[in-house]
């Protein structure tokens, strides 16, 4: 049980193997205070996701993420990985194979930096990607052509979100303001109720000379 293993502050601890564990989550500070920790193997967990605190691992040599279920790495876990790398005079390798990785549109900042970082992604040339044209190596990928059918749909969605976000503030701010004068809108509806029935009510009586006839 994951939930149950405590690696925090293991100083000595340099390889550490929990593969094939059905792991699929990890805290933040997992890692925090492994300083000699060298290898991690996670290969054959079921991530979908993974973004940790790579504060501490400063002679992180081998992160192995194979065989799990991720699409991509999320902006922030490229960040701190590029900014270990750069840290470090030994190379760090991270193995993505056995992954179905993702290039379509929404990826494309990940593809991008799959092929440019300078943290050495393990047979990086024979990773393969999905998108809806199929299945790709990346030695092979088009960034270009992918990079031209992108940017279209790129504008789109961000016109979409930007309505979208606009709609819902919109929303947000009527409901916010009826709320705020829901006394003084029933006050105005109670009054103009009032008036129509006074209105609808003298206009059906009829004058006569009279009070009363027998």
């Amino acid at each position: 049980n994951v939930s149950r293993l405590n690696v925090r502050g293991c100083k000595n601890l340099t390889v550490l193997d929990i593969s094939y564990n059905g792991i699929s989550t990890l805290p933040a500070d997992f890692f925090a205070g492994d300083y000699s920790l060298r290898h991690i193997n996670l290969t054959g967990n079921k991530f979908s996701e993974f973004d940790i605190d790579f504060g501490d691992l400063v002679n992180l040599e081998l992160l192995n993420l194979s065989h799990n279920a991720i699409m991509t790495l999320s902006s922030s876990l490229q960040g701190k990985l590029d900014k270990l790398t750069n840290q470090k005079s030994e190379s760090l390798t991270i193995d993505l194979k056995g992954n179905r990785l993702s290039c379509e549109c929404r990826a494309l900042p990940f593809i991008v930096w799959l092929l440019n970082t300078d943290v050495h992604i393990h047979d990086r040339d024979v990773l393969l990607c999905h998108n809806s044209l199929g299945v790709h190596t990346l030695g092979t990928l088009n960034i270009e052509a992918l990079l031209s059918e992108c940017n279209p749909m790129t504008i789109r969605l961000i016109v979409l979100s930007v309505v979208a976000t606009f709609v819902g503030t919109l929303v947000v701010v009527s409901l916010i303001g009826v709320y705020c004068k829901r006394w003084k809108l029933r006050y105005w509806w109670y009054m103009t109720r009032k008036g129509w029935q006074q209105l609808t009510t003298s206009a059906d009586e009829t004058a006569f000379e009279y009070d009363a006839f027998i």
